[in-house]
């Protein structure tokens, strides 16, 4: 049988590559202990999940919008504060939980340093630890693609809001080169999914899903920024499993994809000095819930 360019069987000099047997990816959730948390992340969660000072703003503004006289908003994975704190001091006045109780310490580190006030608290998606309708707006920003029963994340949003209030949604802003880059390497790894959840280029089925709560919903204005994060980069945050799709690969079956991946950005793209995504937009969804 012939060979390809593309075929991995080949190395960067087109010479023929020794068989690599991949260790059965592991299941996810089981991976990181029935949870898909960011607890180990903390560290280098701003610098890999981050958004720049001017996209914060955008997002804050744009949201605060959609939130006229809220006087109590929840965000659910709030992480480290980087979509509540700007809403905080947009004048929203912000709850958030996260699952991961590290995840906390920043957020709450960002608040006092801005002069706000943000509750918080360790808490899981699918049981929320609230009063039904005791918010007025939900905020969840890639969120979903973790959490195995999301619908049952859903529920509880629609739970925990007032009828008529206010669901905001964003499940993905990975697009082009970067998605492109991430599908090869969750191939190369033996066929990972991209997500225990909800998948991140699936908005039909969140519509689908929140229109069966008898919500309404519409798409907000893209908020636009520019990332600086290189392909080389991108690929050695792949080796190091800094991202949740990475989490069920061993160590190995990393360092093996990612070979892969970078002979395949080396024929086709060239250099990898270059940004991954050099402009990207962020989508937002807005929910209005059932009166």
């Amino acid at each position: 049988m012939s060979t390809t360019r593309d075929d991995p069987r080949r190395d960067e000099e087109g010479t023929t590559a020794k068989p690599h047997r991949l260790p059965r990816p592991r299941d996810l959730l089981a991976a990181v202990d029935g949870s898909v948390h960011f607890g180990h992340a903390v560290g280098y969660y701003d610098e890999t999940r981050g958004l720049s000072p001017e996209v914060q703003a955008e997002t804050a503004r744009l949201l605060a919008a959609e939130l006229p006289g809220a006087s109590r908003v929840l965000e659910v994975g709030a992480g480290t504060g980087l979509v509540t704190v700007p809403l905080a001091e947009a004048g929203i006045p912000m709850t958030g939980i996260d699952l991961a109780d590290g995840m906390l310490g920043p957020l709450r580190d960002k608040a006092t340093a801005a002069g706000v006030s943000v509750p918080i608290a360790v808490a899981d998606a699918v049981r929320l630890p609230f009063a039904d309708g005791v918010f007025d707006g939900l905020v969840m920003r890639h969120v979903l693609h973790l959490v195995a029963g999301w619908h049952e994340a859903l529920a509880e949003v629609v739970r925990v809001v007032r009828p008529g209030g206010t669901f905001l949604v964003s499940i993905t802003d990975y697009t082009g080169l970067y998605h492109t880059l991430q599908e090869r390497f969750l191939t190369a790894a033996g066929g990972l999914p991209i997500a225990v959840g909800l998948r991140p280029d699936d908005p039909e089925g969140l519509e689908q899903a929140m229109a069966a709560h008898r919500a309404t919903g519409r798409v907000l204005p893209v908020v636009r920024g520019r990332r600086t994060l290189t392909i080389s980069a991108f690929l050695r945050n792949m080796e190091r499993g800094l991202y949740t799709w990475t989490w069920a690969a061993s160590p190995r079956t990393r360092r093996h994809a990612v070979r892969e991946v970078r002979r395949w950005a080396r024929r086709n793209i060239g250099k990898l000095d270059r940004p991954v995504e050099p402009e990207f937009e962020i989508e937002w969804r807005a929910f209005r819930l059932a009166t």
